[in-house]
């Protein structure tokens, strides 16, 4: 009987399990050296991330600890630990009352930048509720006024009164310690203030003003954009935000619907309509009225600043159920004799500073430092000087950490205020 031959090999199905696993070992390499790969690119990115953060925070604080520059922004690079790795780009300006920076990293090819706004712890004088500059009267007090804090009062001191039979409501007439105060108030940078001012002239070589496009957004990293308008310019329905510079040479009216984001504002007389909110800084030489229920956000200013030489009294009004954080300032020259007229209406509210260079009308209340020349009460039948009814000032309601505009001598510019684009 013929044997059969035998063949000996290798099944075929035992040649794909080999393949099969040759890929998935194959595979499982390539994932493990590109999963090493990729952390090795996470930790290098982390790495460098965190450096930026590093250089970006020591920026931050040359910046904090660095004088404001006086006149136009200057820019500067920097070698910030002297080798050559780390550079810092800084373009500092005066923006409104208020500094802004901007600080860009470049490290290994890598940057990061950021702008924000500085501000000022305020000095030790502004450390009351109430400044009242020395006219030889005293501070007379009704019904439910409250002083929190010290006081820097006249000579003359503070006493109860009584108006329509009505007297004051409390025991104590100050929540504080009381000292002398001066025969003026204390000296913000008059130079400051004025620079807006100028910016109202009329342009003699331009035919036409700038027209304000409906929406808008200037990041502070760019150059300023001025918009100048020749004659009354009303703002309704227009969304403006950032390095944005609004002038007009005549009047500026700004609608509820308006929307503005730090942006400034500077015109002899500029109104807020009824209901508006925003964050702005406004610097009027006539007048500055905002009308009922206005809301402006931290850090905003309204300001008039009186031109030198004119024989008008001007006028701030802050009306009745307005809420305003950051300072209401009404400045003209100490000699002056028609100083200015602020009023703050009834259930208004002011978080911050409130300062004027003449007769203050108040019927709201201030969380902070009110420093004024002189009080008036006002109602239908009498007008009295040095009177207080009903008034809440309360220096405690400020946190020591507010930041405040850097208009005031003696401060410390050590405060980032805001982040912004």
């Amino acid at each position: 009987m013929r044997s059969r031959q035998r063949f000996w090999g290798i099944p075929g199905s035992s040649l794909v399990i080999t393949v099969i696993l040759s890929l998935v070992i194959g595979l499982l390499c390539a994932a493990f050296v590109l999963g090493s790969y990729l952390l090795l690119l996470q930790r290098t990115v982390s790495n460098v991330e965190d450096a930026l953060s590093r250089d970006m925070e020591s920026s931050i604080d040359l910046v904090l600890e660095d004088d404001l520059p006086a006149g136009a922004s200057e820019r500067k690079a920097i070698d910030l630990f002297g080798t050559g790795n780390d550079s810092a780009y800084i373009r500092e300006e005066i923006w409104g009352v208020y500094g802004v920076a901007t600080v860009k990293i470049a490290l290994s090819g890598h940057t990061k930048d950021r702008s924000f706004f500085t501000g000022a712890l305020l000095p030790d004088t502004l450390d009351g509720c109430l400044f009242l500059s020395e006219h030889q009267r005293p501070l007379t007090l009704v019904g439910h006024t409250l002083l929190t804090g010290k006081a820097y009062l006249p000579k003359a001191g503070v006493k109860p009164g009584y108006i329509d039979q009505r007297g004051y409501a409390y025991t104590t007439l100050v929540n504080g310690d009381m000292e002398r105060s001066g025969s003026a108030l204390p000296v913000v940078d008059e130079e400051l203030l004025r620079k807006y001012v100028a910016l109202q002239a009329r342009d003699t070589t331009r035919k036409t003003g700038d027209p304000v496009p409906v929406e808008l957004m200037q990041s502070f990293s760019d150059t300023v954009r001025l918009l100048k308008e020749h004659g009354m310019l009303e703002m309704s329905g227009v969304r403006l935000s950032g390095h944005v510079l609004v002038a007009s040479d005549s009047l500026i009216v700004v609608d509820a619907d308006t929307r503005l984001d730090n942006i400034v504002l500077t015109a002899p007389v500029i109104r807020f309509k009824a209901g508006f909110a925003g964050r702005v800084q406004a610097f009027g030489c006539d007048s500055v009225v905002a009308e009922s229920g206005c809301r402006f956000v931290y850090p905003s200013i309204l300001a008039v600043v009186k031109k030198a030489g004119s024989v008008y009294q001007t006028r701030l009004v802050l009306a009745d159920s307005c809420v305003l954080e950051g300072m209401v300032l009404a400045f003209c020259d100490s000699t002056d004799q028609d100083m200015e007229y602020t009023e703050v209406g009834n259930g208004a509210r002011i978080r911050g500073v409130l300062y004027t260079n003449g007769y203050l009308v108040l019927h709201g209340s201030v969380e902070g430092a009110t420093l004024a020349d002189n009080f008036l009460y006002k109602d239908q039948s009498v007008i009295l000087e040095n009177f207080l009814v009903d008034v809440q000032l309360n220096r405690a309601a400020l946190p020591v950490s507010f930041a405040a505009p850097v208009l005031f001598k003696g401060r410390k510019r050590n405060r980032v205020v805001q982040w912004v684009n």
